[in-house]
C-alpha cells in the first residue's frame, strides 16, 4: 500500500569503504558490525527507524528534525569511541545528511525526494561529519548543542534545484567545530532557551494565520475583527461613537464556509501560490514555504492542501505539540470545515474519531472527512481492530469513494495527484477489509440445546468480547449472557443463556462488546423451535437409517420407536412388505414439536406384518421436502 507524507530523512554511508574492504576485509567488516550496532542503537534511541540498508549504506526516518540531528550528532559521538584504537586510516567513518521532505511509504520502504535529497546531503558531508538542508537548519537552529557553517547552495545529483545546505560542528568529530559559545553551554545545561524560542516561533505563525482568516473566513464582523488585531498584536483601535456602538448589530457566529467555492480568479491564486510553496520547499526554504501556504488560505479558496502541508512543516519543525496548538487556536475562531478536519488530525486516535463525526454531523457535504474519520479508524494497535471499528472504517471509506465517483471532491483539493492518492489508497483499504471479512465468520453464531424444561442458546463469538447481551422479542430491555471466559479471565469467545421450553417462535437479538469497547450489533435470529427440532432430527436421521425400523422376535409386526422420537423432521412414512411398493403409512403424532415435547403417552409404535414376510421397505418425506433414499431392512430367519 502507498502513502505519501512528509519526514525527516537521515541518509548515512561509509566513506571509503571499499578501499578499507580491499587493504583489510575482515578488520573492515569486524569494525563495521561494531559500528552498525551502535548505530542501530541510536537511532532507535531517538525515535528513528531504519527503513532500507545496502552495503554500508543506512537510511532512516523520524518524526522530527530535532530528534534526526540529535540521533546524527550522537552516533557521530558514539562512532569516535568505537573507532578511537584503531589506526586513523582504518576507522570506519560514516558520513551523514539530513533533510525533511516528501517520502513514498510502500512496504514499510520510503521513496521520493526526501529520501533523494539526504542521500546527496551525506555526499557532501565530511567523514564523521553531518550536512543538512536549510528546511533541518531552520528547524532545529537553538533546539541542539551543535552550531552551523553555511556552505551556500550545492547542486546535487538528480536534483533538480540547488538545495542550500549546512554542516553541524560539534565537539569531537572530524569537522573540526568551533568551541561552543558560553551561552550555548548555558542553554544546553539549563534547556531554558529551547521552549522560549519554540514558543515565540508558534506565537509568531500563529497570529500570522489568524490575522490571515480574520479577512477572509473567520471573523463576519467588524467588532470580530477588532478584538482579533487588538488581542493577536496588542493594537487599539478607536472605539466607534456611543450612537453608532448602540446601533452596531451584536456579534453573530461565520456561516459554514465551502471550501473550493470561491471565484474562478480566487482559485487560481490560491492554485498558483500553492505550487510556489512546493517549489519553496523543494529547495530547502520552509519558511518561506510555510509563508506561501499561510498567503494560499489567505486567498480565500478554502482548499485542503495548504493545510495539510503547513500541519506537516510545523510538525516536523517543531513537533507535533506545537501542530495540535497552532491549529487548535485556528479551530477555535475558524467555522472552516478544512480547518476543522486538520485540527482533528492533530489528535489522538479516539479523539480524532469523535470530532470527525461531529464535523460530519455539522457539514455532511465535507466529503474529505469521511476519510480522515477511515484513517482514524485504521488502528492496528493489539486490541483495537476490531470487525466493529473495520465495519465502520468500510462506511466511511465507501462515503468518500462515493463522494470521488460524483466529482464531489474535486473542488476542496488543489494539486489532483493529492486527491488520486487518497482515492487510491481508500480503495485499497476497502479491498483489504473485504478480503479480510471474506475470511473469517463475522457475526455471532447460535446453537439451541433442548431440554424439557428450557432451551440453552450457545453463542459462538467472531471475536473476543467483554460483555455479551441478548433480548427476546421486540421488547424490554437487554439481559446480560454468561460468559465463557478464555484464559486470560477478562475476554470469551463464547457465551450462553436459557429460554424457556415453549418459547415457540420468537426473535432473538445479540450484541457484545469488542475488546475495543465499541459495541457490535444487535444481530438478529428468527427462532422457531419446530424448524430447530425438525432440522436437528434430520440430521440424525440421515446418519442412523438402519434403526428406522426393527423386527419383532417373537411375533409378526415392525417396531418404529426411533421414528417416534425423531417424527418433528418426518412429513410422512410409508411402508411395504417384500418387494411391495410402500403404500402403508405409519402413524406418526405431530403433537409436542413446537414445545420440543417427547411422543404423547401411548403413542402407537409397532405395525403388524404378514406372516410369511421376510423384508419391508421403507419411504420417508422429511419436512423440508427432502425425500431420503428408501430403506429395505431384512428380517432374521
Amino acid at each position: 500500500m502507498f502513502r505519501r507524507r512528509m519526514a525527516a530523512i537521515m541518509a548515512a554511508d561509509v566513506a571509503g569503504y571499499s578501499r578499507l574492504l580491499a587493504t583489510g576485509e575482515e578488520d573492515a567488516l569486524q569494525l563495521f558490525h561494531q559500528c552498525r550496532n551502535v548505530f542501530d542503537a541510536e537511532v532507535a534511541r531517538y525515535g528513528g527507524r531504519i527503513f532500507n540498508t545496502a552495503g554500508d549504506s543506512v537510511m532512516s526516518e523520524f518524526a522530527s528534525a530535532v530528534e534526526a540531528v540529535r540521533a546524527a550528532i550522537a552516533i557521530q559521538h558514539a562512532l569516535e569511541v568505537v573507532n578511537q584504537p584503531w589506526p586513523a586510516d582504518r576507522r570506519v567513518r560514516f558520513r551523514i545528511g539530513v533533510t525533511i521532505g516528501d517520502v513514498i511509504e510502500r512496504d514499510g520502504d520510503l521513496l521520493g525526494d526526501g529520501v533523494n535529497i539526504a542521500a546527496r546531503l551525506e555526499s557532501v558531508a565530511q567523514p564523521g561529519g553531518v550536512c543538512v538542508s536549510r528546511s533541518v537548519h531552520d528547524a532545529v537552529a537553538g533546539k541542539v548543542s551543535a552550531s552551523f557553517r553555511s556552505i551556500g547552495p550545492q547542486t546535487l545529483k538528480n536534483i533538480p534545484a540547488p538545495v542550500e545546505a549546512f554542516t553541524v560542528a560539534f565537539s569531537a568529530v572530524a569537522d573540526a567545530p568551533a568551541k561552543p559559545t558560553e551561552m550555548a553551554r548555558r542553554v544546553s545545561r539549563s534547556g531554558r532557551g529551547d521552549p522560549e524560542r519554540a514558543a515565540r516561533r508558534r506565537r509568531r505563525w500563529a497570529r500570522i494565520i489568524l490575522i490571515v482568516l480574520a479577512f477572509t473566513v473567520v471573523v463576519p464582523t467588524v467588532r470580530h475583527a477588532k478584538r482579533l488585531l487588538e488581542t493577536q498584536l496588542g493594537l487599539k483601535l478607536p472605539a466607534p461613537p456611543k450612537e453608532q456602538a448602540e446601533k452596531a448589530p451584536p456579534p453573530q457566529r461565520a456561516a459554514s464556509v465551502q471550501p473550493g467555492a470561491g471565484s474562478p480568479d480566487v482559485a487560481a491564486g490560491a492554485r498558483e501560490l500553492y505550487q510556489k510553496g512546493r517549489a519553496l520547499e523543494a529547495g530547502g526554504d520552509v519558511a518561506g514555504a510555510r509563508t506561501a501556504y499561510v498567503e494560499t488560505a489567505r486567498a480565500g479558496a478554502g482548499f485542503i492542501d495548504p493545510l495539510l502541508r503547513l500541519a506537516a512543516l510545523v510538525r516536523l519543525q517543531d513537533g507535533p505539540a506545537a501542530a495540535r496548538r497552532l491549529f487548535a487556536d485556528l479551530a477555535a475562531v475558524s467555522p472552516d470545515p478544512a480547518v476543522q478536519m486538520v485540527y482533528a488530525q492533530q489528535l489522538g486516535l479516539t479523539e480524532q474519531a469523535t470530532r470527525l463525526r461531529r464535523l460530519l454531523d455539522a457539514t455532511p457535504a465535507f466529503a474529505p472527512a469521511w476519510y480522515a474519520l477511515a484513517l482514524a479508524l485504521n488502528d492496528s494497535r493489539a486490541g483495537h481492530e476490531t470487525l466493529t471499528r473495520l465495519r465502520t472504517e468500510h462506511a466511511a471509506l465507501d462515503q468518500f469513494l462515493t463522494a470521488s465517483r460524483t466529482g464531489a471532491l474535486t473542488r476542496f483539493f488543489i494539486d489532483s495527484a493529492v486527491l488520486q492518492e487518497w482515492v487510491e489508497q481508500a480503495r485499497r483499504r476497502v479491498a483489504e477489509i473485504d478480503a479480510a471479512f471474506g475470511n473469517r465468520e463475522t457475526r455471532p453464531v447460535l446453537s439451541y440445546q433442548a431440554s424439557p424444561s428450557h432451551w440453552t442458546v450457545n453463542i459462538a463469538l467472531p471475536e473476543d468480547a467483554i460483555a455479551v447481551q441478548y433480548r427476546l422479542g421486540d421488547r424490554g430491555g437487554f439481559s446480560r449472557a454468561d460468559l465463557r471466559l478464555s484464559g486470560d479471565g477478562k475476554t470469551a469467545r463464547a457465551a450462553a443463556f436459557t429460554m424457556p421450553a415453549r418459547a415457540g417462535k420468537t426473535k432473538i437479538y445479540v450484541s457484545y462488546v469488542d475488546t475495543a469497547g465499541l459495541t457490535a450489533g444487535p444481530f438478529v435470529y428468527h427462532f422457531d423451535a419446530s424448524e430447530i427440532s425438525s432440522e436437528r432430527q434430520r440430521s440424525i436421521l440421515m446418519t442412523t437409517s438402519g434403526s428406522w425400523l426393527t423386527w419383532a422376535t417373537d411375533r409378526d409386526e415392525i417396531y418404529f420407536p426411533y421414528l417416534l422420537t425423531y417424527r418433528c423432521a418426518i412429513r410422512s412414512a410409508h411402508v411395504g412388505f417384500d418387494g411391495a411398493a410402500p403404500d402403508i403409512a405409519l402413524p406418526l403424532p405431530t403433537e409436542g414439536c413446537a414445545d420440543n415435547a417427547p411422543p404423547p403417552p401411548g403413542a402407537q409404535n409397532s405395525l403388524p406384518a404378514p406372516h410369511d414376510a421376510r423384508s419391508v421397505s421403507i419411504k420417508l418425506v422429511l419436512q423440508n421436502g427432502e425425500t431420503p433414499p428408501p430403506v429395505t431392512i431384512s428380517r432374521d430367519p
